[in-house]
């Protein structure tokens, strides 16, 4: 499918039937079957379309897109993302769910206090004067990181952790 590039300053997009046309001066320049177009750009402010070619590009889920003279991506009109929907409702639900959001928390902080240790332990090798408290603090951390009892404990652990590792 290809690109539709309006350019052309007082020249317009209109919808016939399945048809988009490029109109200028009240006469067609060019008419693309609806079905071969996957993306419309409108550029420069002499350009234009027509609410009922707005909507046959929503309906068919074309993009048009609003560019500068120079090239400047101005905006963009979308059709609704239907896509991963039932995914969404899902995420949104798991994050409304204050145990789930603690667990998944805990594991992430845990993660990054373990990748943390591994990196401090690779950069310690070469450098044995390094205190073996500033390790210590970092695995006292990474211990308390998933018995967290709320968030804000959580935030707490992470940034002692934050503050040993860049110690």
């Amino acid at each position: 499918m290809a690109t539709l590039y309006v350019t052309e300053p007082g020249s317009r997009i209109e919808k016939e039937y399945r048809h988009l046309l490029v109109t200028l001066d009240d006469k067609t320049v060019l008419r693309a079957p609806l079905a071969s177009v996957s993306h419309v750009v409108l550029v420069g402010r002499g350009v234009g379309a027509t609410t009922p070619a707005l909507h046959a590009l929503l309906a068919a889920d074309i993009t048009l897109s609003l560019v500068s003279r120079g090239g400047e991506l101005l905006g963009r009109l979308t059709g609704p993302s239907g896509k991963n929907l039932e995914l969404r409702r899902k995420q949104y639900a798991r994050a409304a769910d204050p145990v789930f959001c603690l667990a998944f928390a805990r594991q992430v902080v845990a993660g990054k206090l373990a990748n943390y240790r591994t990196y401090a332990l690779r950069w310690r090798r070469g450098r044995p004067e390094l205190p073996a408290e500033w390790l210590e603090r970092l695995d006292r951390a990474a211990a308390e990181a998933p018995a967290a009892p709320d968030l804000a404990s959580l935030r707490g652990v992470e940034g002692a952790g934050s503050k040993a590792y860049f110690a």
